[in-house]
């Protein structure tokens, strides 16, 4: 897996808020030939509650970098939220340039802490041109996702291209359809009998819509499209569309909000919500094993036609054990709906997970540490507060390593932490230090015989985290200067079998060269 896609993950495991900057896409698949030139548009959404000032991008990296061009947009006033943006993206060939597959990427970043970088990930596939030759993407891509339902269509977008050296007719098809899926291609909006033979001439494009609907019966689910030379069928081209198909609201419609797991003795906060397509009053009983405490267990909702009613309950087990919660629904005159059943697994909190700040260098430091071949959770907090979400998430664990000092996580989260959990904290006298401590102790305390090495500043960090990831190794951070306590972790590190430190940037010579005399071999990443 990329060392970009693992920035993602790392982004998904943590209870932080996520970037406010959403793109419609996260990677981009092309395909041209020596010497041609495409434009591309990454459409940018602010999905969060505060407006964005400000876009910012990385440098792309990689083999395509030279061949990526991004032009930011000027934000004039601010992108406020729900709004969009557009981001054009070039891309330009050499003539001189072999053919062969070309990746680059970039991270992409707004002005709103704590958001977190979204990396855009670029193939470009620089071919030969043939006499005949064939390239269809389904929203820019070889496959794309999204979701519908019965009541909500989803809709792609299919470009296919003769990249040979005649003029050819292409060939539009769809196959491998899934029960209760139709669908359509549009062109120019005109719905177009498959299979849909386009005339093309060399090196000329066409745009077509794709409108997938699905039935009551359907479920998720994928499809493949082709594009085919007519001038020498051997030449094709297929992409996949995914559907993650939901329920549509019918003559009623409810939404049972509870976690599947739960740990003993930790409350979890649920909720009910209902649709009925009339006026009505009803009554919600919830049955269920005594050691599942449900608080309150009657509900009424008071309903109406036009919107949902959603009324809010807690449940906390008490025994570790596997329960059937029964959700039986009455109406005003005593007639019940069929019952809902939700199953929830009840566990006792266990295992270990990281606490630290939302901002990236902590994050990246702590999404890295392993014990064994596990992945450690990371859980972070604004300002190294606890908030109703960042609680449920630390539910499941019975260990709490708090990575960073007293300004990272204050005395009284640890404080508040220590209630219901086992906590360690691990930190030094500033960032440095603290890498160095966490990569001695927080990596299940068996020794390592190789770190990743960058300088403190956030592209540092970021670039380390990505040669870190691939090696499997912890990383840490050097400045100019070495302190006497990261000096002599280091010397407890090489009795514990550390013997190599791979430098990934910004490490300063001197501090480098401090590392070999204490024995430690260095080498470029």
């Amino acid at each position: 897996m990329k060392p970009a896609r693992l920035l993602l993950i790392l982004i998904l495991l943590t209870g932080a808020t996520g970037a406010q900057l959403e793109p419609d896409r996260s990677n981009f698949d092309i395909m041209l030939h020596p010497g041609e030139v495409e434009q591309k548009v990454l459409t940018l959404t602010n999905t969060g509650d505060l407006p964005i000032s400000e876009i910012t991008t990385t440098t792309v990296s990689g083999d395509a970098k030279e061949f990526i061009i991004i032009e930011k947009p000027k934000l004039k006033g601010g992108l406020e939220p729900g709004e969009d943006t557009e981001m054009a993206v070039f891309f330009l060939v050499p003539p001189e340039i072999k053919p062969g597959i070309y990746n680059g990427f970039f991270y992409l970043m707004d002005d709103i802490p704590p958001s977190m970088p979204q990396v855009i990930d670029f193939r470009i596939t620089v071919t030969e041109q043939d006499s005949y030759g064939v390239s269809l993407t389904i929203d820019d891509a070889r496959s794309a996702s999204k979701k519908a339902n019965p009541d909500k269509d989803a809709e792609f977008e299919l470009q296919v291209k003769n990249t040979g050296r005649f003029r050819d007719v292409i060939a539009i098809d769809v196959l491998d359809l899934p029960g209760g899926w139709s669908a359509t291609v549009l062109d120019d909006e005109e719905e177009v009998e498959l299979p849909y033979k386009i005339p093309l001439s060399s090196g000329s494009s066409r745009t077509l819509s794709l409108k997938i609907e699905v039935s009551e019966s359907a479920g998720s689910g994928t499809m493949t499209v082709t594009a085919t030379s007519l001038g020498n069928q051997s030449q094709n081209s297929s992409v996949e569309a995914r559907l993650k198909v939901g329920i549509s609201v019918r003559s009623y419609d409810v939404v049972i909000d509870v976690p599947k797991v739960v740990a003993i003795n930790r409350t979890y906060d649920s909720s009910i919500t209902v649709l009925l397509e009339r006026d009505e009053r009803i009554r919600v009983e919830m049955v269920t094993d005594p050691s599942l405490l449900v608080v309150p267990s009657t509900l009424f909702l008071p309903l109406n036609e036009k919107e949902p009613k959603t009324s809010n309950f807690s449940v906390t087990a008490t025994e570790a054990a596997s329960y059937v919660l029964v959700v039986q629904m009455i109406d005003s005159m005593g007639v019940p709906f069929p019952p809902e059943l939700v199953i929830i697994r009840a566990m006792p909190p266990e295992g270990a997970v990281i606490v630290t700040s939302s901002r990236i260098e902590y994050n990246a430091l702590a999404s890295l540490a392993t014990r064994g071949d596990i992945v450690v959770p990371v859980v972070t907090l604004e300002d190294g507060l606890l908030n109703q979400g960042s609680r449920r998430d630390l539910y499941p664990y019975s260990d709490a390593i708090i990575l960073g000092d007293a300004t990272v996580v204050p005395n009284a989260t640890e404080g508040d932490l220590a209630a219901t959990m086992n906590v360690t904290r691990l930190a030094g006298a500033d960032l440095v230090e603290t890498s160095w401590v966490f990569a001695s102790e927080g990596w299940g305390g068996n020794g390592t015989d190789q770190v990743v090495v960058s300088g403190p500043s956030q592209m540092d960090i970021l670039k380390g985290y990505q040669v870190a990831k691939g090696l499997e190794a912890p990383l840490v951070l050097l400045d100019q200067e070495i302190s006497e306590r990261v000096l002599a972790i280091v010397q407890e590190m090489k009795a514990q079998g550390l013997s190599k430190a791979v430098l990934a940037g910004g490490v300063d010579d001197n501090a480098a060269r401090a590392l070999r005399d204490l024995g430690v071999e260095t080498e470029a990443a």
